[in-house]
């Protein structure tokens, strides 16, 4: 999906011009590149965490990591 796409959508279910909506993300983009470049972790409150990772050739790699839903239980693989 592209900026200009996901801008698209939240115009659509926002109200707010596809141009503001477009701004909004790009500065949301831009504090989560800062935080993310400062810690290992950044917490986003009801949706999960972005992690970094390091892959097994060296490259760093940005993760997201989906907060379980309220109730979920883990399945015992045992």
């Amino acid at each position: 999906m592209t900026l200009k796409e996901l801008a698209d959508r939240v115009s659509a279910e926002s109200g707010v011009t596809p141009r503001d909506a477009q701004r909004a993300l790009r500065g949301f983009f831009s504090v989560l590149d800062t935080e993310i470049e400062a810690s290992e972790v950044v917490f986003l409150p009801g949706f999960g965490r972005l992690m970094k990772r390091q892959t097994a050739d060296g490259k760093e790699r940005i993760v997201l990591v989906r907060r379980k839903a309220a109730g979920a239980e883990a399945e015992d693989p045992a």
